[in-house]
């Protein structure tokens, strides 16, 4: 089909072919999104209303509903978000053709195709569709923030997990939309602000960034705001962009953490691997350094949980077990956990491996 589309036929007379051969012979409708989602399930539904074509949009509804556990608010939401371009009252066959853009199309992130399996009237006259809906189940967030913020928090979320970047610029109801249209099951809102100022350290002259801002994450499940924390972050550099990256970095790190437990916590990602990896720290001569760093550990990227801390006083050593969010990614945690450790303890790396990270430390 997308052959035929470069060679020059026109994409209207298509779409009416495709809505035409589709529905009626009941084979897949928006195959071509397949291409872009590695896990579906196909699921089936059954919607019932005044018109077929409505009651399609209300059986697709149901499909997304019950496959990636959406609220019932939700699940009306993109029932209405379907039926939007019905409304306008044309008995035509752009009725089909707006229908067909609307869902396979504006919404591929969700729907890779349905079939019809079986079409009857109730008593009421009512139409009832029973659907057969493939729904992909690709885990992403939308990150409405700068380039430069989702640049720098990219690398700290699970490889898994499809980023979406967005500037800061659309409502609330119009990044729903976008969110669905994704297939996204988060949505991180980030709003900043930055002010500079002109300091002088030890005979240096150097620019102060003060980052002031709020992360709120929207769960698209429930369409509701599930987590939210304001920052006050400040970064130092000899110039503007330096002092900007310098607290831009710091504050990703803050968030990155949170935003990993969502992430890992979502029901339908079968693509996520879980793993264990133990960290250890010698010598550690303070009791008071475990706890300290118990608090910090806890909001670490990749991190999903604590699993146990297990200090040995008489051979100062520490040992952490971590769960993390991805297989393989405890060598990236290594360096972030040394940056963040800076506060406590001044890390060398041993060495690193999927399971061990084992650190030398030269201060406590």
């Amino acid at each position: 089909m997308v052959t035929t589309l470069r060679n020059g036929f026109d994409p209207r007379n298509l779409i009416l072919l495709f809505v035409t051969l589709l529905v009626s012979v009941g084979a897949w409708q928006g195959a071509w999104a397949q291409a872009t989602c590695t896990t579906s399930r196909s699921v089936v539904a059954v919607g019932e209303a005044a018109t077929e074509t409505e009651a399609i949009a209300v059986a697709i509804a149901q499909a997304i509903s019950q496959t990636r556990g959406f609220f019932v608010s939700a699940r009306e939401y993109l029932k209405e978000r379907f039926l939007a371009t019905l409304r306008e009252g044309r008995e035509s066959a752009e009725y089909e053709t707006e229908y067909y853009q609307e869902v396979v199309q504006r919404y591929s992130g969700l729907v890779l195709g349905y079939k019809v399996l079986n079409k009857a009237t109730s008593v009421l006259g009512l139409k009832q569709i029973e659907l057969e809906v493939q729904i992909c189940l690709d885990p992403g967030i939308l990150i409405v923030a700068s380039e430069e913020f989702v640049s720098a928090l990219k690398p700290l979320l699970p490889t898994y997990w499809k980023v979406y970047p967005q500037p800061p610029s659309k409502s609330t109801r119009e990044l729903f939309d976008q969110g669905f249209a994704l297939g996204a099951s988060l949505i991180a809102e980030v709003k900043e602000t930055v002010a500079f100022e002109d300091i002088r350290v030890q005979g240096q002259n150097l620019i102060r960034a003060n980052l002031n801002g709020a992360l709120s994450v929207y769960d698209l499940k429930t369409m509701e705001v599930v987590y939210s924390e304001p920052f006050r972050i400040n970064g130092v550099g000899t110039t503007r962009k330096d002092a900007y990256q310098d607290a831009l970095s710091k504050v990703v790190l803050r968030i990155a953490g949170p935003l990993t437990k969502f992430i890992s916590d979502t029901p339908f990602t079968e693509q996520q691997q879980k793993s264990l990896v133990r960290i250890l720290l010698s010598p550690v001569k303070r009791r008071s350094s475990v706890e300290a760093m118990k608090l910090r550990i806890e909001k670490l990227p990749f991190v999903t949980r604590l699993v146990g801390v297990d200090y040995a006083e008489s051979e100062h050593r520490l040992s952490v077990v971590l769960e993390l969010a991805e297989a393989g990614s405890a060598c990236r945690l290594a360096e972030v956990f040394r940056e963040q450790m800076s506060g406590i303890f001044r890390l060398q790396l041993r060495s690193c491996s999927d399971d061990l990270i084992d650190y030398l430390v030269i201060y406590e």
